[in-house]
């Protein structure tokens, strides 16, 4: 999920930033180095490192968010992308196929870059000019579970007919 870039972008932008604050939800390897570079990067009284979170307060943490950050290197179908267009919260995402396709009719959600200084700028004119959450949710209604089910049914159908007819 690329924690490291996230911090080092929100430390770039920070400065240009009303009262920044990002807030790290969720357990991994990299906490200790999360950690340090909040601290050397000057922007350890900005970063909370909440660790791993019960999902029943996610939505808690959706509605105190300005924005989520997602820096991944690979995604598949991101649940929190989902998750926060459906509370209405804008997503600034790195260019994964996942992202890519669930943001598809929000481009200026995503971000190209997967540097530090892209992902900042990108972020600065996100926070600047929010999309309206009426338009965040529209992205996803058709996200459904049933919706989902259907997708993936027709799709091994399909894998199924071509790989009975070799």
């Amino acid at each position: 999920k690329r924690p490291l870039l996230a911090l080092r972008a929100f430390a770039l932008a920070a400065p240009l930033l009303e009262r920044p604050r990002i807030a790290l939800v969720g357990e991994g390897p990299l906490r200790g180095e999360g950690e340090a570079a909040a601290r050397s990067l000057g922007v350890g009284h900005a970063v909370r490192l909440v660790g791993a979170q019960d999902p029943g307060w996610l939505a808690d943490w959706y509605a105190a968010a300005n924005c989520l950050l997602l820096c991944s290197s690979y995604e598949g179908r991101p649940n929190v992308v989902l998750e926060a267009l459906a509370s209405g919260v804008p997503v600034l995402a790195t260019r994964t196929e996942g992202a890519a396709e669930l943001l598809a009719t929000l481009p200026e959600l995503l971000c190209d870059g997967n540097d530090p200084p892209a992902v900042a700028d990108r972020l600065v004119r996100l926070l600047a000019a929010p999309p309206l959450p009426d338009r965040l949710r529209a992205a996803v209604l058709a996200c459904t579970w049933a919706a989902s089910s259907e997708l993936l049914e027709r799709f091994l159908t399909m894998a199924a007919t071509r790989g009975g007819s070799r």
